[in-house]
């Protein structure tokens, strides 16, 4: 569960707009958000009792020890909160205050509720240092706290009207940062992860920069880019799926191998996906293509394309020569689609994973399209094994258990450590 706090005494203000945008762009069905409008929060300056000393007990009674509990027992937790005269208004101060009670006799609580991961948006004009310095309380000793300062006078509007959320820019600012999580995995090398959904990755060279699939679309990428480099940026998507291409619309154009263009055509039709670009006035740049070969000099950093047909026609690889990293999207990962309609057989898919074993020589690390950390490159041995494995011994599909997706039956077939599937449709095995 998420849980997004909400520090308003404002029913209809921004900050509630803010939280129900979070909950939108992470997803309803699993946050609670608790608007500090509604809950009863008692300051300490109406209580003599001394929680300081030993016999101290903490005599008030209201939703603040539910709260914290709550924190305690969320996945990730957003702060709202709004700067009123410099700083956080009196809700937030008598629920912070209260730690004192809560958590001082308890140091183990204490880390539980420092280490669940945080996020703070601060609708601010002015004393961002502040805000830092107050939530840095927040967050384990030695963390940064992660915020998103918002200005109401950056986009022209009074911070009273309540109507920030209907700025598209401040929409996107607040979207972008709830679903995604960016990781530096080296000196060039960033993931992006998108609500846990789809990942995406930067590699910073000296002359451009790389983009390696575009992710949902509710993230702006090219923000989190701009955050990080200025350079001239090229996009790259490893295939034609949506969950790699929709983020495409933040940029002028994207590269994708030919033997998929019809894909994602396809998927750039989808309605809701249209719906949505014409609700927030985006649309989707020409694709161009991009072949078996090619290398990408981004000045001090090589990448060559590596044509990967499996999952789809035209899905590819990304060779980063010099850090022996290969970025597989789709093509090689620990929980592989084959059951659409559009996949190669499982043998086919054998046939040419084995064409790529000799990539074992030349990258040490494997980077997904969905990934969270690297993945070492003995999976493309083990995935190879796997679906040579079912190819030529197509029976073993009686014992393999089925695999239930949005889509018509399917089964999986176990490889590695027994811990890593091929989805695969029975029809398609040869």
């Amino acid at each position: 569960m998420i849980t997004i706090l909400s520090f308003s005494g404002r029913p209809d203000g921004n900050s509630i707009r803010v939280a129900n945008t979070i909950a939108d762009a992470v997803g309803k069905d699993n946050t609670q958000i608790i608007d500090f409008s509604e809950v009863n929060t008692e300051p300490c300056h109406h209580c003599h009792c001394d929680c300081f000393l030993p016999e101290g007990k903490c005599p008030i009674n209201d939703d603040v020890v539910d709260i914290y509990r709550k924190i305690m027992d969320s996945e990730q937790v957003f702060f709202v909160l709004a700067n009123y005269c410099g700083y956080p208004n009196a809700k937030y101060f008598a629920f912070n205050e209260r730690s004192c009670s809560y958590f001082l006799r308890n140091r183990e609580l204490l880390a539980k509720y420092l280490a669940v991961p945080k996020k703070f948006v601060v609708i601010s004009n002015s004393n961002q240092e502040k805000f830092t310095e107050l939530m840095q309380y927040q967050v384990p000793n030695n963390t940064t706290p992660e915020i998103l300062f918002l200005s109401s006078a950056k986009f022209k509007i009074s911070s009273f009207a309540g109507n920030l959320m209907d700025v598209p820019e401040a929409w996107s600012l607040v979207t972008t940062f709830a679903r995604t999580t960016v990781t530096k995995m080296s000196d060039r090398i960033y993931l992006l992860d998108d609500n846990h959904e789809a990942t995406g990755y930067l590699v910073v060279g000296e002359e451009k920069a790389l983009v390696v699939d575009t992710m949902n679309g509710l993230s702006n990428v090219l923000q989190l880019v701009r955050a990080i480099t200025d350079l001239p940026v090229m996009v790259v998507n490893t295939h034609g799926h949506c969950d790699h291409i929709f983020g495409n619309i933040y940029f002028e154009e994207a590269y994708v191998h030919k033997n998929d263009l019809p894909l994602a055509r396809e998927h750039s039709s989808f309605p809701e996906f249209k719906a949505m670009c014409e609700q927030h006035g985006m649309t989707m740049p020409p694709f161009k293509t991009i072949e078996h070969g090619e290398v990408i000099d981004l000045g001090g950093a090589t990448i060559e394309v590596i044509l990967t047909p499996g999952h789809t026609k035209g899905s590819i690889c990304l060779l980063y020569r010099e850090e022996r990293v290969l970025f597989t999207g789709d093509a090689v990962n620990c929980h592989l689609w084959m059951q659409l309609d559009h996949s190669l057989s499982i043998r086919e898919l054998a046939d040419n994973l084995e064409q790529l074993l000799y990539l074992k020589e030349h990258a040490d690390k494997i980077l997904h399209g969905h990934a969270h950390d690297y993945e070492p490159i003995s999976l493309l041995q083990e995935l190879y094994e796997g679906a040579r494995e079912l190819a030529e011994h197509p029976e073993l599909a009686k014992n393999d258990p089925p695999y239930h997706w949005f889509g018509a039956p399917a089964k999986q077939h176990p490889f590695g450590n027994g811990n890593k599937v091929i989805c695969y449709n029975e029809n398609n095995i040869c």
